[in-house]
Order: C-alpha cells, then structure tokens, then sequence
C-alpha cells in the first residue's frame, strides 16, 4: 500500500477484512484518508468458527453465524475494534481537483477541436465536388 498504490499506478483488488485494520492505521500516522475501500463488495465478510466434522452444534453456529452478518453486528464490533476505523470506510463521491488552466494543459482539447475542424471542412469539399455533379439545372438532385 505504501510503494505502488500511494505512487497512484495500481490498486489492491483484495477481501477488505485485511484492510480494516490497515487504513485506521494509517490515518492515524498520517492524519488524512490517503486510502480508500471501494463502496460495492464482491464478497461478503468472513466470519468462521471451527467445529468437529457433523458436529450437532454446526446448523446453530451458521446460523448464529449468518445473523452476526446479516444484522450488522459484526460490522459494528469490527468499528469499535480499532480507533478511528470509519474515517476513512467510505470515498468522497466528489473529488475536485484544482488546476491552474493554461494552454499547456488544454492542448488536448484543441487539437481535438483542429481535428474536427479538418474534418468537417474535408467533409464539406467532398460534398460540393462530388454533389455538384448530381444536381439538375432546377436545384433538385436527378434521378
């Protein structure tokens, strides 16, 4: 996390239980929510208890288990676990970026706007050569 993804050229595609614990920690050292978890999950969080094999208190455990998840609780003990463990859960949904505007940093733009320029100029000749030819002497195109 602090080499490639704060150098800003990748991102850690991973199960966000190992970066709970992580982002905390570094809000903490560095006083600014440089990471972010994204907002959709692909997986739910794990939540395991070992039990023998056919163990009679297995269907409880899952269950207790599913419920633990499914109600919030154990995302609500996960919070509390660690300091400042929401500063950082959620990204900005707006990011403003504040640049000074000059030509230098617009550039893209025009030559985008010369491209079309060129060719719809390029369009028009083509039009006036080649349907020139296909007007009558009435202005109406001959059949």
């Amino acid at each position: 996390m602090q080499t490639a993804v704060r150098a800003a050229t990748h991102v850690i595609f991973d199960l966000n239980i190992n970066y709970v614990n992580l982002l905390p920690k570094s809000f903490s050292l560095t006083g600014s929510c440089d990471f972010y978890l994204s907002q959709s999950v692909y997986a739910t969080n794990p939540l395991a208890m070992v039990t023998q094999k056919n163990s009679l208190f297995l269907p409880r455990i899952n269950k207790l288990s599913y419920t633990l998840v499914e109600s919030g609780l154990y995302d609500k003990w996960v919070k509390y676990s660690e300091h400042n463990s929401s500063m950082c859960k959620n990204p900005p949904r707006i990011i403003t970026v504040t640049t000074i505007l000059s030509l230098t940093s617009l550039w893209g733009m025009f030559s985008m706007l010369g491209y079309g320029f060129t060719v719809a100029v390029v369009v028009l000749v083509m039009e006036m050569v080649c349907g020139g030819a296909r007007w009558g002497q009435k202005g109406q195109v001959a059949t």
